[in-house]
């Protein structure tokens, strides 16, 4: 008795996708992409601010957006808010170059207004970047200043490569965790897979070839 077998029933079940990897950009990258910007004009001090925000603190671009002036204290020196995606609380220490590149940009908007989101556009109507708009600037940004080779160029790589450096810099993982925003250490332990030289120092020796195996790397048949 002859059986056939359908391609349906060959299948397995189920099949595992492949978890890719996050794009990453190195250090250099990240200074060549500022170094690009034109910070004469009043859309490259709004393009720099944003880009040197995002590669500082790896702000989702949600709470990017929503960022008011009353979330910046120049005075005391720290950037706060409430987290868009877990709710929780935020505040960071506002760096130099961030405090430097956010009093560039206002000077030339009106800082003055309370309660106002801090990114617009450019043009008429004015209106407050949405995330589509955020991800058309870095997108530009990254793709005018260096060569991308396949990878993300929104402002999720950016997020992304400033975990992957904290990563390989040795931060722990509660540090990096905290600072993302993440409430899942699983989320950041998978930054761990793009670290190479740090998973070097987890590989084993391979071990000598013996019997057959060494047999069939020096010429023979695999018997």
């Amino acid at each position: 008795e002859i059986y056939t077998l359908s391609l349906h029933d060959a299948l397995p079940i189920s099949v595992i996708s492949e978890k890719k990897l996050p794009s990453v950009y190195d250090t250099q990258e990240l200074i060549q992409i500022l170094a690009g910007i034109n910070t004469t004009t009043l859309i490259g001090k709004r393009d720099y601010a944003i880009l040197i925000i995002l590669m500082t603190y790896g702000l989702r671009v949600k709470d990017l957006i929503e960022l008011k002036t009353e979330n910046i204290d120049f005075q005391h020196g720290y950037i706060s808010f409430k987290q868009s995606k877990t709710g929780m609380p935020y505040c960071a220490e506002l760096l130099p170059t961030v405090k430097d590149a956010l009093e560039s940009y206002l000077s030339e908007t009106n800082p003055l207004l309370e309660n106002r989101r801090l990114f617009y556009s450019t043009q008429a109507p004015y209106q407050p970047l949405s995330r589509g708009a955020v991800w058309s600037i870095v997108s530009g940004r990254i793709h005018s200043a260096v060569v991308a080779d396949g990878r993300h160029q929104g402002p999720h790589a950016i997020r992304s490569s400033l975990a992957s450096g904290l990563v390989s810099d040795n931060v722990p993982y509660p540090i990096v965790q905290k600072i993302l925003g993440h409430t899942d250490p699983n989320a950041t332990k998978r930054y761990v897979a793009i670290d190479i030289e740090q998973l070097r120092k987890c590989s084993l020796e391979c071990p000598v070839a013996t019997g057959k195996f060494l047999s069939y790397l020096e010429g023979g048949e695999w018997k």
